[in-house]
Parts: structure tokens; C-alpha cells; sequence
């Protein structure tokens, strides 16, 4: 299990990277609203793609995490649609 929840860390780290604004690069301006809805959602894509194979893949009595993974990458969604 220790190998699923680093699996899910780096995915959510990328995902992150990629709607944070970068300190060491400030002539890149901040992204729009809509642009971070786009990266947020894409960020969350593959989140929701992995959670989907660990269901298949984990122990039952595992299943609980792969759930909440699951329902935050869709909460999270939802805020990004509502960007």
C-alpha cells in the first residue's frame, strides 16, 4: 500500500506544479481563472485515472482510501469547473 499512496503524492505534486505559480520564473504572469481550471482538471485527470486502477487493484479492506481519493479528485473538480 505504501507504493499507492507514493504513486498518488507525485501525481497530486505534478498536478500542483503545474497550477502554482513558478517564484523563479516572474515574467510569466499568473494564470487566468479559466486557465487553472484547465490545469487544475487536467492535473486531476490522471488522479482519477490511477484511482481507478488501484480500485481494481488494492485489498477490500484498502478500498476506503482508493474512495476518498476518489471523492476529493471529484470535489476538486467540481471547484475547478465552477472556476
Amino acid at each position: 500500500m505504501g507504493l499507492t499512496v507514493f504513486v498518488v503524492l507525485v501525481v497530486l505534486a505534478a498536478g500542483l506544479e503545474a497550477v502554482l505559480p513558478r517564484r523563479a520564473r516572474p515574467s510569466h504572469p499568473a494564470p487566468e481563472p479559466e486557465d487553472l481550471s484547465f490545469l487544475l482538471r487536467s492535473g486531476l485527470t490522471p488522479i482519477r485515472g490511477y484511482a481507478e486502477i488501484l480500485a481494481e487493484r488494492v485489498r477490500p479492506e484498502d478500498q476506503r482510501m482508493v474512495r476518498a481519493i476518489e471523492h476529493h479528485a471529484e470535489r476538486l473538480t467540481g471547484l475547478a469547473d465552477r472556476l
